[in-house]
């Protein structure tokens, strides 16, 4: 299912609202969540989301397990890492 919004029903929409809540009322059903806030990582496993990405903005030694335990299905240092490349 596809879901079509204005950039002003999104701008409209994300305000006051977190990126969770936005999604699941447009009915995006497998959504990728991609958060470097341990709260917003656990919210997206809690509502459900497909893949959950942690960012983990840090880079200190022990800190990618952090949004793993709070739900994260995948962490990355930088969302870089998930770009396609051509070789």
């Amino acid at each position: 299912m596809a879901t079509e919004e204005s950039g002003t029903d999104v701008t409209r929409a994300l305000r006051g609202t977190s990126a969770v809540v936005l999604a699941r009322s447009l009915g995006v059903p497998a959504a990728v969540v991609m958060e470097d806030a341990l709260a917003g990582v656990q919210a997206g496993r809690q509502s459900g989301f497909g893949l959950v990405v942690g960012v983990d903005r840090t880079h200190a030694p022990g800190t990618r397990s952090a949004p793993l335990k709070h739900g994260a299905g995948l962490v990355a240092d930088d969302l870089a890492e998930l770009l396609a490349t051509e070789d």
